[in-house]
């Protein structure tokens, strides 16, 4: 895959990786017509989601970072690791599905991430 081919399918899924964090809308800022304006309020969780996907987490994993990083950045009382389960599994699939219908998958890089919160 050329590198503007790696560029388009990258930002082809950060689009919609924003969109299915927009519909999942995890504050609930998009619910009313009063929503923010714009739809750059989960962007922060972009790069952190992706690249969690891209080192191959499980539904599981993903869900359990996914609530520590809400816990952590947006300061929601999450009690349960797997709350976000049902929408990290579409997530993983998903990421899954969209990596066997390309020849190579692009890798996320460690740069990418940089800013976001690290679950420990």
């Amino acid at each position: 895959m050329s590198c503007d081919g790696i560029r388009r399918d990258a930002e082809r899924r950060v689009a919609e990786l924003r969109a299915r964090l927009i519909e999942w809308d995890v504050l609930g800022v998009y619910a009313d017509d009063d929503g923010p304006g714009d739809e750059n309020e989960y962007d922060d969780l972009i790069a952190p989601i992706m690249r969690w996907l891209g080192a191959g987490d499980d539904a599981p994993l993903l869900s359990a970072r996914i609530v520590t990083l809400l816990r952590d950045d947006y300061g929601l009382d999450i009690p349960h690791k797997d709350a976000a389960s049902p929408f990290a599994s579409s997530l993983v699939r998903w990421w899954r599905e969209a990596n066997s219908n390309m020849d190579t998958a692009p890798s996320m890089s460690p740069a990418a991430g940089r800013g976001g919160a690290e679950i420990r």
